[in-house]
């Protein structure tokens, strides 16, 4: 399940959407005034999801600036933000030691609730990626207390989705659609929902594992314009390989070609060699098993 196996034309705006904020970011760094403004950009393009080599050099910048500037919050962004390289290289005990420090040291900061709770969903999504479910899901529950108490609805919106991602993990299809959906009716404002597609191509994937097409096909359908009203490369590249799976699984594979295609040019336009490696990997399988050496 963690590398769903799957990539239309690309429409030309959806790729810019995204690159032409991480090169905006990017040209701000580089021309922006004051090092505050240079760490602002910084913080925001580590959340961008680009390649994790490609942003190392930042992260080095931004500790040098806060090493000087003696702004311990920033030093602490700057640390979550080395965290985030850790966990993307897989280097899960660096990212923890780093996090749980932060989580320690923000615990009862009554200032700052939002980093506090932003550390502890960092933490359970690095004990997902480092397949420690019991230990995700422990703490992802954390994460929901903690969001209802700050009243945070998107928090809680992404951790219970988290909950449900990790059955989906364990192959617990109908636990996790019960968990996709509490968190589709944590809120009746559509606001929290635009923007995530994960929700969506997520109860795509358990449909489709429970054997209910026409549920699937729904769902990455939502998923897959959300992703392309909102200009998210990240969830369109997801989104196109559920689909195309889903069209492979229900006996419809001329249809996969064409969002494995996608999928790919997408993946090119992020710059994250694995994940470009990994898709055209996706479309020789799609080619061999489709008869077309």
């Amino acid at each position: 399940m963690r590398l769903l196996f799957i990539i239309a034309l690309l429409l030309p705006f959806t790729v810019n959407g995204q690159t032409r904020l991480i090169d905006s970011l990017r040209r701000q760094i580089n021309t922006s005034a004051t090092n505050e403004e240079k760490l602002e950009n910084i913080f925001e393009l580590s959340d961008q999801g680009i390649n994790p080599d490609s942003m190392l050099p930042y992260i080095i910048f931004a500790e040098k600036i806060t090493a000087v500037s003696k702004n311990q919050i920033n030093a602490d962004k700057a640390a979550a933000c080395r965290a985030t390289y850790y966990t993307r290289k897989n280097h899960i005990d660096s990212s923890l030691a780093i996090v749980d420090r932060l989580i320690n040291k923000y615990r009862n900061d009554a200032e700052h609730k939002s980093m506090y709770l932003s550390f502890l969903f960092f933490k359970a999504k690095t004990f997902d990626r480092s397949n420690q479910y019991t230990k995700a899901i422990m703490q992802l529950a954390e994460v929901i207390q903690v969001a209802e108490e700050q009243r945070d609805t998107l928090i809680q919106i992404q951790a219970k989705t988290g909950i449900g991602w990790v059955q989906m993990e364990m192959e617990q299809y109908r636990e996790a659609l019960q968990w996709f959906y509490k968190a589709m009716n944590t809120s009746s404002d559509k606001k929290f929902y635009k923007n995530y597609g994960a929700l969506y191509s997520n109860m795509a994937s358990a449909y489709n594992a429970l054997g209910k097409a026409d549920s699937a096909i729904r769902y990455i359908s939502i998923g897959i314009n959300d992703a392309r009203e909102n200009e998210n490369l990240l969830f369109l590249a997801t989104s196109l390989n559920i689909q195309a799976k889903i069209f492979i699984d229900n006996k419809m594979p001329r249809l996969a070609e064409g969002p494995l295609h996608e999928a790919l040019e997408i993946r090119k336009q992020l710059n994250d060699p694995f994940y470009i490696v990994y898709d055209m990997s996706s479309l020789a399988s799609y080619y061999a098993g489709n008869n077309q050496s």
